[in-house]
């Protein structure tokens, strides 16, 4: 906050915490499609042109509906996340409209994603944070989800949605290096 007091000012905050690990609120391990730290660099940061250096954030709260996701079972949950519950295995072939289907980064493109959990025991959610040099990647994904062009709905979204969401351009740390001018 200090380093950017000059320029900027907190106008929302989400408080989140970390839940079993890489476990998010549906009970199924998160991020298993992430790049490496290696890799990372790659596929989250502008590598010429303009915005060089840089990466594009979309930043999204979700609200669950964690009741109707118990009731729904572990085997309806297991399709609509394309995964097992009980250790991570993902289902073959997976279901159209699985989440892991829908945002297959096999197919539309590698991003860098975290869930973190958010909320409390009347508004349980997620905060998505999913990087990339390219916010078409991000897009499509979305469009994927939401079932566009004739496509299968995600079925993880008939017991989340969203109620917030945005793109930031996360530009490199040396555009924010203050230039001191030096007076004789």
């Amino acid at each position: 906050m200090d380093a950017l007091a000059r320029i900027a000012a907190l106008a929302h905050e989400n408080k989140g915490w970390n839940y079993h690990g890489n476990v998010d609120l549906t009970g199924f391990t998160d991020g298993t499609e992430n790049p490496t730290l290696a890799e990372a660099s790659e596929i989250c940061l502008v590598a010429d042109g303009p915005g060089v250096g840089a990466s594009l954030l979309l930043l999204q709260e979700w609200r669950h509906d964690l009741t109707a996701w118990a009731d729904a079972g572990t085997a309806v949950q297991e399709r609509a996340i394309g995964r097992t519950k009980a250790d991570n295995a993902e289902l073959d072939p997976k279901p159209a409209g699985a989440h892991n289907a829908r945002t297959d980064q096999d197919v539309v493109g590698k991003i860098l994603r975290k869930n973190i959990p958010i909320g409390g025991v009347s508004d349980p959610g997620t905060l998505f944070i999913g990087l990339a040099a390219d916010q078409r990647t991000l897009h499509t994904m979305l469009l994927r989800m939401a079932g566009q062009h004739g496509e299968p709905r995600d079925d993880l979204t008939r017991y989340t949605s969203a109620h917030t969401g945005a793109y930031y351009v996360l530009p490199p740390a040396e555009a924010f290096q203050v230039r001191r001018l030096q007076v004789d």
